[in-house]
């Protein structure tokens, strides 16, 4: 029998359990437990940061609580500046965390799942209105099945309580 577990240092183990399920004195006795390496939880799945990463990510905030700051300091200024303002600061801070070991790892994860989304069969209209229709008619259903038991159990409740 194999069970799966934690060995030393958050490895993932198989172990190997045999026993004998006669005992003494109400006591398993345990013949042989063999541990087997299936694999480690510790592999480093992150990308390496850079030395200038923790500089970048700085700007990034600081850029956005510009627009936030600026926003609300000029607002005597047109509506129309102080977006385009505000936009500005958010494009600006975005190209900065782009090139952040995560802002790529983010850009990567996003080209990724673009190129999955392409391969989902999408349902036709016709299907999508047909799973439309038999959802709406399984909810009415239950609905009334619902409104039929409350009922019936509002009036067992006056029976028995004799309101």
């Amino acid at each position: 029998m194999y069970v799966l577990g934690w060995g030393k240092n958050d490895d993932i183990c198989a172990f190997s359990f045999s026993f004998s399920l006669l005992s003494r004195n109400s006591e398993v006795v345990v013949y042989k437990i063999d541990e087997l390496q299936v694999g480690s939880m510790k592999a480093n799945a992150e990308a390496p940061t850079g030395s200038m990463d923790g500089l970048k990510w700085s700007m990034v905030f600081l850029l956005l609580a510009a627009a936030v700051v600026g926003n609300s300091l000029y607002n005597e200024l047109s509506v129309v500046f102080r977006t385009a303002g505000v936009i500005a600061l958010v494009a600006v801070a975005m190209g900065v965390a782009a090139i952040t070991a995560k802002g790529k790892a983010a850009i990567t994860f996003a080209r990724e799942s673009r190129m999955e989304v392409r391969k989902v069969v999408w349902p036709t209209r016709q299907e999508t209105l047909h799973t439309t229709f038999i959802v709406l008619v399984v909810t009415v259903v239950t609905s009334l099945i619902l409104w039929g038991v409350d009922g019936v159990m509002v009036r067992l409740v006056r029976i028995i309580t004799g309101v």
